[in-house]
């Protein structure tokens, strides 16, 4: 994911993760705003498509689909 960021940084996105993830995205990309889960649904609601990745330790990723 941090990959596809950085490759398509023209677009605007909103990053969303928690844990390791999280901490992969503050790293490599700094000049990137990274919300917490808790902004998951207003993000969600104003996105016009949704890119997630996979987790083994998280829903994050469910509960942005459900949403």
């Amino acid at each position: 994911m941090s990959a596809w960021v950085r490759r398509n940084w023209h677009a605007e996105f909103h990053l969303v993760a928690e844990g390791p993830a999280r901490a992969i995205f503050l790293r490599k990309l700094p000049a990137c705003t990274v919300s917490s889960p808790d902004d998951l649904a207003p993000l969600v609601g104003a996105a016009g498509f949704l890119l997630t990745g996979t987790s083994w330790g998280s829903d994050l990723e469910f509960q942005a689909i459900k949403r």
